[in-house]
């Protein structure tokens, strides 16, 4: 398939947010974090919620609801989100062997 302006494929749209590969490699190396430890440390994006839903509805990570608190939301990796940075991690490397790409 030859990209084009029209091709944006529905999965590879949560990339095109700001943050969301930052987020997943926050995850990766800390695990489990609060969604404030993001706030603090990642980005204080307004719109950070959104893109956590994103990633949540495209299985990259699980969101829970931390039991009698109602602003504490704790989130994790899952394996799809793993094997996301696990790829990108991959092509970083390529990119970094061939900076001529």
């Amino acid at each position: 398939m030859v990209y084009n302006d029209d091709y944006n494929p529905e999965g590879i749209k949560v990339f095109e947010e700001k943050n969301a590969i930052p987020i997943l490699f926050y995850l990766f190396e800390h695990g489990s974090c609060r969604k404030m430890d993001l706030y603090r440390d990642v980005t204080r994006n307004y719109r950070v919620p959104e893109v956590l839903e994103m990633m949540e509805n495209r299985g990259m990570i699980h969101q829970e609801q931390v039991s009698g608190k109602r602003d504490s939301v704790i989130i994790s990796l899952t394996d799809t989100g793993r094997d996301i940075v696990d790829h990108l991690n991959y092509i970083e490397g390529v990119l970094t062997k061939n900076p001529a790409l």
